[in-house]
């Protein structure tokens, strides 16, 4: 092998390493960890995508926002104030309610927060302890008498580490003595967009704010599905956002929601068994967070904290999960897919691989986002996305430094030979160049100048070099025109071949064709000739048979070339050409070649010359005179080709005077060398007659 390219295997190989590192475990978890918040601005745009989707109407969920009208008829808002906690819980027991859940924390005294609350916007109000303690008593006697149907959330973190969460403040003992609790948290990772929570039960009795609810609703402890494949380390959950986040005053409520203010009015029926949450919905005390659903056209709408309890309730109520895929299938998933990308990085020429990153890339995006919508599957987008875009980069590096690298070579090796389009054909092949050769049945071509040693005694140097350039310039150009070949130049000749490295059913006539109109386009210069031209003229012979062709040399030097007997032929009629005082010469094999195609056959006028056997060989082979194309064939041509070989079919009978006295008559008619070199034959067998095995067989003895 000369040069090293990728085999189609090496590729697949290659492909599947590429895209076995790119999936493995620890590089996609790097990967996902770099780009996380890409991945989750791509998680935003799958529920955006996804559109509302208001699947909780149906839950028995509802939610009593304590806006800041329902605050302020109490006297101030901050902290939420607890006689009307008291009353909500009161309301809400006695019209039915299954579970109450108060989204609101109850770890800190009146005394704790200080005698100051905030009342109306840039107006403070004082309120006396003794209101206070009274509101304290009130929620107290509330909570005790609807105790065990209410859940009270508590403050709560997890470490990073994850190892064992951490109460960050506990629910005050005269509100939780008959009530339940459960923690509640979120995470936003960085971007101030909360999409993850916690359902994870922590050893110690720590349980969801959600999943408390949903036991007391249904009566049996929440488990927890294994696909969410939750644990002390990773214990959040994708929250399955339903739409944009609800507002009382906007008609598209997530779930039934109301003000507290209207809880003692409403019907029964809106709360009986169902599960009531209670939370604030005053924005400027901070319980609210951005959602996938906030964008810039809705003005970066916050969620309150007590609908994302909601989410999270319905969640389980439903059984209704956005799960990820396990380590084990996405390894698989993204395996497959990268091959498949590496492959069309590898394959393709570098402009068609560029156009294929875009491609692969939409691909996956849109392969993750489909998943999303139709499947509830978190395929991660953001890292394989760039790893489309390592992988191209790898591949197109291994490609410069094969398959470029090997183009490059066999564009240097062989543009000398061979015409563009054969040189594109062979560069964009999957087969490889190595020495040595394989047998194909070509056509071979040689010619040379006539009396070119006096020739170029008679020019300068300079004008001599000219000469040759316009010459090799001008045939290389019609030989190239037929997809020829060029093996090489030796001094004035050219050496070429037909029907490799690109096969070709008509690599005779395209060799017979070059050889017309090389004669055509020399009687033009000889007849209008260019600056530093002479007049001159080729002597060509083609023969078609199997020889070897290949790349013939050593490892840093070598020559696509033919060799065999076919290729001596057809240099020995080039050589006898002066023989019979003919331009182009073809063997008898050339001719059958051309014949086994009538349309090809009746486009060339040729005469047989003899049948000879030239030096070097034992078999005789047929010569034919290639004349001219059909229709430019002249009178004078017809006439010679039709007297020349009746006076061969006779000289082939052993009739020797008929064929003497026919080629005579051409010769001094037509002073047609080629019937002088025949009766030069016939003298001599003359004084030494044939034998009787006579077949009209001629020895040549000269090159």
């Amino acid at each position: 092998m000369l040069k090293n390219r990728l085999s189609p295997l090496s590729k697949v190989l290659f492909a599947l390493i590429v895209a076995i590192v790119l999936s493995l475990p620890q590089v996609a978890e790097m990967g996902e960890s770099l780009l996380k918040r890409l991945e989750n601005r791509s998680i935003d745009y799958r529920f955006l995508i996804r559109g509302p989707d208001r699947y909780t109407l149906d839950t028995p969920i509802v939610i009593v926002f304590i806006d800041d009208p329902s605050a302020m008829a109490y006297g101030y808002r901050s902290p939420t104030p607890r006689l009307l906690l008291a009353d909500l819980v009161n309301q809400l027991y006695d019209k039915g309610a299954a579970v109450i859940g108060i989204d609101v924390l109850l770890d800190r005294s009146y005394e704790d927060v200080g005698e100051m609350f905030l009342g109306t916007p840039g107006a403070d109000m004082v309120v006396s302890q003794e209101v206070l303690a009274a509101a304290n008593r009130a929620l107290a006697a509330a909570l005790s008498r609807a105790g065990d149907r209410v859940v009270l959330v508590k403050n709560f973190s997890i470490p990073v580490d994850g190892v064992a969460p951490v109460i960050r403040s506990d629910i005050l003992p005269e509100f939780s003595r008959t009530t339940h609790e459960g923690y509640s948290i979120s995470k936003s990772e960085g971007d101030d967009f909360h999409r993850w929570t916690s359902i994870y039960p922590f050893p110690g009795g720590h349980h969801a704010f959600a999943a408390t609810i949903y036991r007391l609703f249904t009566g049996r402890p929440f488990d927890i599905p294994e696909r969410l494949r939750l644990s002390p380390e990773n214990p959040w959950m994708l929250m399955d956002f339903p739409g944009p986040p609800t507002r009382l005053e906007r008609m598209d409520h997530n779930f039934e929601a109301f003000a507290a203010s209207e809880a003692a009015i409403l019907p029964e029926a809106l709360f009986k068994d169902k599960i009531v949450l209670v939370g604030s919905a005053v924005e400027d005390l901070g319980d609210v967070f951005l959602t996938p659903f906030s964008t810039q056209k809705n003005g970066y709408l916050t969620s309150f904290g007590v609908e994302l309890q909601a989410i999270t309730l319905s969640m389980l109520l439903e059984d209704r999960f956005i799960f990820a895929p396990t380590d084990v299938q996405k390894f698989l998933f993204q395996t497959a897919f990268f091959t498949l990308a590496a492959l069309l990085f590898l394959f393709p020429r570098p402009i068609l691989a560029l156009a294929m990153l875009p491609v692969c890339m939409l691909s996956w995006a849109a392969s993750g986002t489909v998943a999303f919508v139709r499947c509830d599957l978190l395929i991660p987008i953001a890292f394989p996305v760039m790893a489309f875009g390592i992988a191209f980069m790898v591949c197109q590096a291994v490609i410069q430094l094969t398959e470029q690298r090997y183009s490059r070579f066999l564009r240097s090796a062989f543009q000398q030979y061979l015409p563009p389009q054969l040189l594109d054909k062979l560069v964009s092949s999957e087969g490889e160049i190595a020495l040595g050769g394989e047998r194909h049945e070509l056509s071979v071509f040689f010619s040379d100048l006539a009396n070119f040693t006096s020739i170029s005694e008679r020019l300068d140097p300079e004008k001599l070099i000219d000469f040759l350039h316009i010459y090799f310039e001008e045939m290389t150009s019609i030989l190239f025109r037929q997809r020829g070949t060029l093996d090489k130049y030796i001094g004035d000749a050219v050496m070429a071949f037909f029907g490799a490295p690109e096969p070709q059913d008509t690599h005779a006539v395209r060799a017979c064709n070059t050889a017309l109109l090389m004669q055509r386009r020399l009687d033009e210069l000889n007849e209008a000739p260019p600056p530093n031209w002479v007049e001159v003229h080729v002597r060509m012979g083609i023969n078609t048979a199997d020889v070897f062709v290949g790349n013939m040399g050593s490892n840093t030097r070598f020559n696509y070339t033919v060799m065999g007997d076919g290729v001596n032929l057809a240099s020995r009629l080039e050589g006898v050409n002066k023989l019979f005082g003919t331009r182009t010469l073809i063997s008898e094999s050339t001719l059958t070649h051309i014949r086994s195609d009538p349309a090809a056959a009746e486009r060339f006028f040729a005469r047989e010359v003899g049948r000879f056997i030239v030096k070097g060989k034992k078999k005789p082979v047929a010569v034919f005179d290639l004349m001219a194309f059909t229709d430019d064939a002249t009178p004078d041509q017809k006439e010679i080709k039709e007297r020349y070989e009746a006076a061969l079919a006779a000289f082939y009978d052993g009739d020797f005077d008929t064929a003497r006295a026919g080629f005579e008559a051409l010769w001094k008619e037509k002073s047609d060398k080629a019937s002088e070199f025949m009766i030069l034959q016939l003298d001599y067998f003359r004084e030494n007659p044939p034998g009787g095995d006579w077949k009209g067989d001629i020895p040549l003895m000269t090159k």
